[in-house]
């Protein structure tokens, strides 16, 4: 008798974050597909295929992914397509040589929402249109789908607003009005305020963001830098 995959252990795989105590597996950019569509776009093959490297490391792992709708969408082609994304998913690693076994596809519509959900909110419409991805126990059960108390940054969008998690970026043309919203929705994420885009303390003052969590630094540039968070928040040297 063949001995039994090893249990999961905590690692990381490029963009992707296994960890085993909150069942999950965190990626620091959302799953990307064609507007209203199950198409996966070529920007994310990279990020799915270090999902694919993480389920070669750690054969003893089976996941769930779920897709998750924007809002209250009813009818119902919207409604097929949370599982109809999660399955392309599933074609994805299973074309690239992981067994259809290890993987389980659904759909919770939008029952589960990170961020609740408001006409025009364009981040809670990124945070809430994704695939969860979640590690199965023995009995078939995954973790919590409140990524906030782990993750400290959940990447979206391709145009405007974008945070981009990898390159540690935040770039929109209204960051005046959408920065703060970012920060109230993502809690453990920090950032540095470089040049110009020193004005936007004031908006974030106004909103009630913790001083803790920004810092303005001098420079030529202009940009939001993402503090990953085994960084000091203070400024470094390289600003501009």
């Amino acid at each position: 008798m063949p001995p039994s995959p090893p249990p999961c252990r905590d690692a990381t795989y490029g963009a992707v974050e296994v960890d085993c105590t909150a069942r999950r597996i965190f990626v620091v950019h959302r799953i990307a597909f064609a507007y209203d569509k199950a198409d996966i776009l070529p920007i994310s093959h990279a990020l799915l295929d270090e999902l694919v490297l993480a389920l070669r490391d750690q054969p003893g792992l089976r996941l769930r992914l779920a897709g998750n709708l924007a809002g209250p969408e009813t009818y119902p082609r919207a409604r097929r397509l949370g599982e109809d994304r999660a399955q392309a998913v599933a074609r994805y690693l299973v074309d690239q040589g992981i067994a259809r076994d290890r993987l389980d596809t659904l759909s919770f519509e939008a029952d589960r929402p990170l961020q609740p959900p408001h006409r025009g909110d364009i981040v809670a419409t990124e945070l809430n249109r994704r695939i969860d991805i979640g590690i199965l126990d023995d009995e078939g059960h995954d973790g919590d789908v409140q990524w906030s108390a782990t993750a400290w940054c959940q990447g979206f969008g391709r145009t405007d607003p974008v945070v981009d998690c990898r390159a540690r970026t935040i770039v929109g043309s209204d960051l005046r009005r959408v920065l703060p919203r970012i920060l109230e929705a993502q809690p453990r994420l920090r950032v540095r305020l470089h040049g110009k885009h020193a004005k936007l303390e004031a908006a974030l003052r106004q909103a009630g963001i913790s001083k803790e969590r920004y810092t303005v630094c001098e420079g030529n540039d202009a940009r939001v830098e993402i503090v990953a968070p085994t960084e000091a928040l203070g400024c470094s040297t390289m600003t501009g």
